[in-house]
């Protein structure tokens, strides 16, 4: 069993959308993907039956596939998103967008 896709949204593309340079990206949570592996490899491991329920083709054939769903990231939800899950600092985010222009930093708060 091997990933074939881990979507995670790169610092400056985050940096984009907050500028109002890109309107959104895609993101796959790490610790949704990685709980979701882990929880097929044990199964596996048990030889336990796993269900494939979607295909992923990779040029070739139709290969049987888990996939997770992914989460539209844009400057709405930017906070919520990669920044709470600690994909990407609040402030690497922001750097470079004025003060008044940035959401507020409580919507952090309790991490």
């Amino acid at each position: 069993m091997r990933a074939v896709d881990t979507t995670i949204p790169r610092g400056d593309a985050c940096q984009r959308i907050v500028n109002g340079t890109q309107a959104m990206t895609i993101y796959k949570p790490l610790k949704t993907l990685a709980r979701n592996a882990a929880d097929l490899a044990v199964r596996i491991a048990q030889r336990k039956v796993v269900v494939a329920p979607q295909t992923a083709n990779n040029g070739t054939i139709d290969v049987p596939s888990v996939l997770s769903d992914v989460v539209t990231v844009t400057k709405d939800n930017m906070v919520d998103t990669v920044i709470k899950d600690g994909l990407h600092s609040f402030d690497d985010v922001y750097r470079g967008v004025p003060e008044a222009q940035r959401p507020a930093r409580d919507r952090l708060a309790g991490q």
